[in-house]
């Protein structure tokens, strides 16, 4: 059947708006609908440092979360009820450990770190006082989150906090490089990964008998389980060319998922695994200028990545 000069106006003109209306929006330049929720950082106000954001899935809605100074590395806690994070909006201009609902009430400071000045005396370090506390990572039950703390080109010392009273705890000290790791809890709360900032390398260790065992070299960045825990994911290389790299905990291979050598790739980072644990999230590229960092969504299955935003730092509950 053939249609009339006039509904074919009609419908170019439809289609026209409709293409404004997402090219116009940052968030919904690749239509995509996806289980759950994304909280990221990102800076779309250009000059007024980042702050933290939330992305439905299912609406394509985002919600903006924080309007301080520099607000970043958000996480998710295992019952999706809070997210931790890090941020320099106090006086002292620290990177410390905030806590906030997901709604973006309830914004509180979890941490008062000590610098190294404070640690080993100032005799050692005279000009060395400001300190920062990042990469927050939770605990299972929700009740703990462990964190880096640390100077900038200093050692770092691995902590916990207690998200209710406060009350830190050192884990690991002030050491030498090749001892530090970071500490990322399995799902089911019967492993612990271990990843070796410096050596570059993880150990999967079993909660129950002690036991560990290396697993992987030259990762990258922070490792990250499925939901599922049946799968750790991380970035393998270095800087121009990163592969994306999958662990099969019970078959105890390596797999390598994809290469994320592209025109964005000259910083990836930050992986985090989807509800079903059949897709990925990470972020590609610089925090600003010409080459803005940008999210992006990975199926698994297909090996195709469809970016969703610009920011950083994801994290998919």
């Amino acid at each position: 059947m053939l249609i009339k000069k006039s509904n074919k106006v009609f419908l170019y003109v439809i289609l026209l708006l409709f293409y404004f209306l997402y090219s116009s929006n940052s968030f919904a330049k690749d239509l995509l609908i996806f289980e759950g929720k994304i909280v990221f950082q990102s800076q779309f106000e250009v000059g007024k440092g980042t702050d933290i954001y939330i992305l439905n899935g299912k609406s394509g809605k985002v919600k903006r979360l924080t309007k301080t100074k520099n607000n970043e590395q958000p996480k998710w806690s295992s019952d999706g009820k809070k997210i931790a994070f890090v941020s320099t909006r106090h006086k002292d201009n620290n990177m410390e450990i905030y806590l906030m609902n997901t709604d973006g009430t309830n914004q509180r400071r979890l941490t008062y770190t000590p610098s190294i000045v404070d640690v080993l005396g100032k005799q050692k370090f005279p000009h060395l006082s400001t300190n920062f506390s990042q990469m927050p990572q939770w605990d299972n039950n929700g009740k703990n989150i462990y964190f880096s703390s640390g100077l900038p080109a200093s050692p770092l010392q691995e902590n916990m906090v207690n998200v209710e009273t406060s009350q830190q705890q050192v884990i690991l000290p002030y050491t030498e490089r090749d001892k530090f790791y970071q500490i990322i809890p399995s799902p089911d709360k019967k492993k612990e990964l271990r990843y070796f900032k410096y050596l570059r390398k993880m150990s999967l260790v079993d909660i129950s008998t002690k036991s560990s065992k290396d697993i992987g070299f030259d990762a990258g960045d922070l490792p990250a389980w499925s939901k599922d825990g049946k799968k750790i994911a991380y970035l393998k290389g270095e800087i121009p060319g990163k592969a994306l790299v999958i662990f099969d905990v019970e078959q105890n291979k390596v797999f390598e998922l994809a290469d994320v050598r592209r025109d964005y790739s000259d910083w990836c980072n930050s992986i985090s695994w989807s509800p079903d644990s059949k897709h990925l999230v990470y972020a590609c590229g610089m925090e600003t200028g010409p080459d803005v960092s940008k999210i992006y969504i990975l199926d698994i299955e297909s090996g195709v990545p469809i970016k969703i935003t610009e920011g950083s730092s994801p994290d998919w509950y």
